[in-house]
């Protein structure tokens, strides 16, 4: 009898199902930027709190509304649930043979740099099953954000008081009810038995007296089929590895070629600063304008054609030129008519030496 207790009590003898079990009733708080929206579900009607600035500066206090805001979310007693922006993580499909919800974690977080750019102690993560398929496997569906982005987001909330029961990323729709938890601090899943109780201990009593040495080599013969199959399934995952390094690589060398590019370029601010100390008291910039390299610059001036020459001296200008010819003009200045050269001059932007340099060991 004792043993027959202890037999009961083992897992996996009893077919079991992992049932989702979503968090019904909570208060949503979606983070977006700098903007808190709180919304409060319950099983009959979701509703909108309002939204609150987070303040950047430490010690600056909340305004009324947002004061009263977290006042009705502390009086209302419901877990807060976190939730980011779509942009703020990943999510992907993934074919795995059956497995529970522990290891199926254990296997993602092991395949997470496949699935990802990122490693398993990088990233908060979590999975869940999405369909059992004909051929015995499941789809599941993962959701990965960095931990750094978690982590920033909990301080943010923790700054305006607030304590979250869990964390999640935002799907097409903003306001569904939460399943998954990516910190895996929660729950979200409960175990439920396909058999009524009385024909539960009819199998049970049946499977003692008949065939237990039996289920258990076809138990023990099952796992080492799955895990056999699933070894085969990574070995041929595996091989795309180098493949998404090798594009992983590419992306980060064209992210740095740009941001040197653009370093190399003097500030708009230093270019307007030298060009209005050399130009002469005696010339009117009417428009003054930089697009990328390119400066471009109209107005009117007693002598056109020596503008070329001043910014030609300039630090950070050259290759100056008139982009149409200029025109002789009368102005009246004062009580006094001037005779002007209407102008229109284009120049380029010079890169520093030390840019340039790094411009030519950029691999191409």
């Amino acid at each position: 009898m004792e043993g027959s207790r202890r037999w009961l009590e083992m897992e996996g003898i009893l077919p079991r199902a992992r049932v989702e079990q979503p968090l019904r009733s909570c208060i949503l708080a979606i983070l977006d930027g700098g903007h808190v929206e709180f919304v409060r579900k319950t099983p009959r009607k979701t509703a909108d709190l309002g939204s609150i600035e987070i303040a950047r500066e430490l010690g600056e206090r909340l305004d009324t509304h947002s004061e009263m805001i977290l006042r009705e979310i502390g009086e209302g007693d419901l877990p807060v649930v976190l939730r980011l922006s779509a942009d703020k993580g990943v999510r992907c499909t993934d074919i795995l043979p059956q497995l529970s919800g522990n290891e199926l974690r254990a296997v993602v977080a092991h395949r997470l740099d496949m699935l990802t750019p990122w490693s398993e102690h990088q990233v908060h993560f979590d999975a869940r099953p999405l369909a059992r398929l004909d051929n015995g496997q499941m789809e599941i569906e993962v959701t990965v954000v960095p931990r750094r982005i978690v982590e920033e987001a909990l301080e943010t909330i923790a700054a305006i008081g607030l304590s979250v029961h869990s964390v999640d990323l935002a799907g097409t729709d903003p306001y569904t009810d939460p399943r998954y938890d990516l910190r895996q601090r929660v729950p979200f899943e409960r175990s439920s038995r396909s058999l009524p109780a009385a024909l539960a201990v009819v199998v049970l009593l049946g499977l003692v007296t008949a065939g237990f040495l039996g289920y258990r080599y076809w138990q023990q013969d099952r796992v080492i089929s799955e895990r056999e199959r699933l070894a085969s399934a990574l070995a041929e995952r595996l091989a795309d590895v180098p493949d998404l390094h090798s594009r992983i690589e590419a992306l980060r060398g064209e992210t740095d070629y740009i941001y040197r590019r653009k370093r190399s370029l003097p500030s708009t601010l230093a270019v307007i600063d030298e060009l209005s100390a050399i130009v002469p008291g005696d010339v009117w910039l009417t428009r003054l304008s930089i697009d990328g390299e390119e400066l471009a610059a109209n107005g009117y001036s007693p002598d056109a054609s020596s503008l070329l020459g001043i910014i030609e001296a300039a630090d950070h200008l050259s290759g100056a030129e008139f982009r149409s010819p200029s025109t002789r003009q009368t102005m009246l200045v004062g009580d006094s008519e001037v005779e002007v050269d209407a102008f229109s001059i284009a120049a380029r932007l010079d890169r520093s030496g030390n840019a340039e340099g790094e411009d030519e060991e950029t691999p191409q």
